[in-house]
């Protein structure tokens, strides 16, 4: 699947038309950003680890029977997806660990 053009961005991954107009190739990236915006830097392998978390997430939901954009990896940070009518939404998984760390280190990040 040859990817072709870069039809939309966002804070994490990108999305490219492919020469099957019923497949996109979705790309993660390893762009980062903190405070709305206001801080932006690259995380080395970020792309790689999310390209490969939301393949195991979209693997087990087709294990219960449902039905996502996901069709297979192509690399460490793309993806083959459906060419989908989109709707926006966004879902935020935060880890409890995370959580905990940033609380504790509260008084360092006005420090950042």
């Amino acid at each position: 699947m040859e990817k072709i053009k870069q039809i939309t961005s966002g804070k994490a991954k990108s999305l490219y038309t492919t020469n099957d107009g019923n497949f996109l190739v979705m790309e993660f990236r390893d762009d980062t950003s903190a405070f709305d915006g206001k801080k932006t830097a690259a995380l080395e392998n970020k792309g790689k680890v999310n390209n490969q978390f939301n393949a195991f997430i979209m693997e087990y939901l087709a294990t219960q029977n449902i039905d996502t954009h996901f069709v297979k990896l192509l690399s460490n940070t793309e993806s083959l997806v459906k060419n989908l009518e989109m709707f926006p939404m966004m879902i935020l998984v935060i880890l409890l660990s995370t959580t905990i760390i940033l609380f504790h280190l509260a008084g360092q990040i006005e420090k950042i």
